[in-house]
C-alpha cells in the first residue's frame, strides 16, 4: 500500500510541477505585461490544478502522513517491548549474580569468624 501511495504522490507532484512550468513558460515568453500575467494565470491546466488541489492533493498527503504515523507508532511499540525484555533480562541476571556473590561473601565472612575465634 505504501508503494502505491508514494507512486500516486509522485504522479500528483509531477502534474502540479508541469502545470506550474507551463504557466511560467507562458508568462516568460511575451513582454511580461499585466495582460500576459492574467493570461498565464487563466491557463486551463493551472485552473484545473488549483481546483483539484484541495480535493485530491491534500487528501493524498494526509493519507501518506497518517500511514507514516501508524508505521512509526508500530515500530516504537516493537522497540519498546524489546527494551522492556532486555531490561528484565538484565535485572534477572543481576539478581542471580548478586545471589551468587552474596553467598560467597557470606561464606567467607563465616569462615573468617570461625578462624578468628579459634586463634
Amino acid at each position: 500500500m505504501d508503494r502505491v501511495l508514494s507512486q500516486g504522490l509522485i504522479g500528483i507532484n509531477s502534474y502540479v510541477f508541469s502545470s506550474e512550468k507551463a504557466v511560467k513558460d507562458i508568462f516568460d515568453a511575451p513582454a511580461r505585461e499585466k495582460s500576459d500575467m492574467i493570461y498565464a494565470l487563466n491557463y486551463s491546466q493551472f485552473i484545473k490544478v488549483e481546483l483539484n488541489d484541495n480535493a485530491y492533493f491534500v487528501s493524498g498527503y494526509e493519507r501518506s502522513i497518517a500511514t507514516q504515523i501508524i508505521e512509526t507508532n508500530r515500530k516504537v511499540a516493537d522497540k519498546k517491548n524489546l527494551m522492556i525484555a532486555v531490561i528484565i533480562l538484565f535485572f534477572i541476571a543481576d539478581a542471580i549474580i548478586g545471589l551468587i556473590l552474596w553467598r560467597k561473601i557470606s561464606l567467607n565472612v563465616r569462615n573468617e569468624r570461625i578462624i578468628g575465634l579459634r586463634c
